[in-house]
Order: structure tokens, then C-alpha cells, then sequence
């Protein structure tokens, strides 16, 4: 049964469709994974498990800002859907050195099939499509502009510009300062920022160890930069969601914490 989502904040020029938005995959909690206009799926850890083979088939691309498992466990399924129902190649874009990654250890015709030269070379299921971090690239609808970020392996922050506004993505990092800088830069365009937020405070250590944030991290780096965005919150360990939201509320971050299913119109 797919699951049912909710409306939590309504515009009219993008949407957001959080399909799994946690840091570990217990029961109750699932990777991430965000749905935008319905066509374009930024990180695939949750995908095909919660959406319906005619939703399935209306995703074009996929945008990947790192290779940890939790980020790309579903993309394989995603694309064998694709075989399944004869879609046009579904395009999978990310930087240079996380597609050969990927392509060196994932799709490598022993671990999973090589879906770029089948069912044919002419007509393959998945291209892989390469960012540039230098300049905005147009994915989609899009120009996408990916940054490095501040995690334990290559992993790119991204900002989603429609012509109209613009979504911010830190995708997992710790501090960083050239993401909030960036951020400023798009000005009122700026819609909103989808933030992670792994650690509680007292795990700070842990956090700045492995790369990840936590409510203090997030509150240094938003008053910095003087940034008035609503911040959308994910990649939370599901074992501290509570103390995380509690922490966050007392710092009087605007912060929404997300759950899966929820909608987000900007």
C-alpha cells in the first residue's frame, strides 16, 4: 500500500514531496528521498518502495549529491522499473567523480547490471548525466548549481533555480560556510533551504567527526549570514528526533521538521 501524503505549507511555483527523510533505516523511518515537481527525485534512498509503477514512470531524472548508501539504496530498483515499463532512459546526474563511483562500483555487471548499455547500448535504461561545479547546469527545468560541502566523502550541496525561486539543499555536511554564502546570493529568490540536521547537541563531537550538523551547528551557521529563509529539516537519526525538535525549538529556528509524506509547495 503507498503511502498518503499531507499538505504542510501551500504555494504555487514548486513542490516538494518528502518519500523518506531520516539518517538510518529502522522500522517507522526511511532514507532519503525528495520528490520535486513530481518529475525530478533529489537522492533516491526512498523511492519505489513507497510509490506507485504510474508515479514511477513519470520520473525523468534523479540528482544525486553523494554516494553513502542511504542516499542511493533504491536507485537500482528505480531503474529496473524503467526497464519494466519500457520508459524513456531515466537520467542520472551528479558530479564527475560520484558517477564513476557509481559507475565503478554499483552498476559494474557484478554487483548490479550495467543499465547504461542495456537492454541495448542505442537504448540504455539510465544515463549518466554530469554536473558541473564551476557553473549552474540545466537539469530539467532547472539550473542547478552543486558546491562542495563539508562530509566525510565527495558530497555536493545544491541550489534548484525554476526562473522563479530557488530551493537551497546542504545535502549531509557539517559546518560550511561557502553553502550559506552562496545562499545569500540568490536574494529574495531564496524560497527555502532543505537543511540536515543529524545529531542532537550533546553529540556535537560525534557531528563534527563524521560531517553532520546539529540544532547549535545550524543556528551558528544560519546567524552568520543573517539568513531569513523557513529552513525544511531532514536526515534527523530516528532515535533523536525528539531531542533534536526540542533543541531546535528552543533555539527559535524556523525550522519544519519533515516526515515522510509530507508536501511542500513553495
Amino acid at each position: 500500500m503507498y503511502f498518503q501524503p499531507r499538505v504542510v505549507h501551500d504555494g504555487i511555483s514548486m513542490k516538494i514531496e518528502i518519500l523518506g527523510c531520516r539518517g538510518d533505516l529502522v522500522p517507522g523511518a526511511a532514507c532519503p528521498g525528495y520528490l520535486l515537481d513530481d518529475t525530478t527525485l533529489l537522492e533516491a534512498g526512498t523511492v519505489t518502495s513507497v510509490l506507485s509503477p504510474q508515479r514511477l514512470r513519470r520520473i525523468d531524472r534523479v540528482v544525486l549529491s553523494h554516494m553513502h548508501v542511504d542516499h542511493i539504496k533504491e536507485l537500482p530498483f528505480l531503474i529496473g522499473a524503467a526497464v519494466n515499463s519500457a520508459q524513456s532512459p531515466i537520467e542520472v546526474w551528479s558530479t564527475p567523480d560520484n558517477l564513476e563511483l557509481l559507475r565503478r562500483h554499483l552498476f559494474n555487471s557484478s554487483l548490479w547490471p550495467d543499465f547504461t548499455r542495456l537492454p541495448t547500448v542505442s537504448n540504455p535504461a539510465m544515463k549518466m548525466r554530469k554536473l558541473s561545479t564551476k557553473r549552474a547546469t540545466r537539469v530539467g527545468e532547472y539550473l542547478l548549481r552543486a558546491l562542495p560541502v563539508n562530509h566525510t566523502v565527495p558530497t555536493y550541496g545544491m541550489f534548484f533555480d525554476n526562473g522563479k525561486q530557488v530551493l537551497g539543499y546542504t545535502a549531509d555536511t557539517g559546518r560550511c560556510p561557502q553553502f550559506w554564502d552562496a545562499a545569500l546570493q540568490y536574494g529574495d529568490r531564496l524560497a527555502a533551504v532543505i537543511v540536515e540536521v543529524t545529531f542532537c547537541d550533546k553529540q556535537a563531537d560525534h557531528a563534527k567527526a563524521t560531517g553532520h550538523m546539529t540544532p547549535s551547528l545550524l543556528k551558528s551557521e544560519v546567524e552568520r549570514v543573517d539568513l531569513d529563509v523557513p529552513l525544511i529539516a531532514v536526515h534527523l537519526r530516528p532515535e533523536k528526533v525528539t531531542a533534536i525538535e526540542r533543541e531546535l525549538r528552543r533555539l527559535k529556528l524556523p525550522v519544519h521538521i519533515s516526515e515522510s509524506g509530507d508536501i511542500i509547495r513553495l
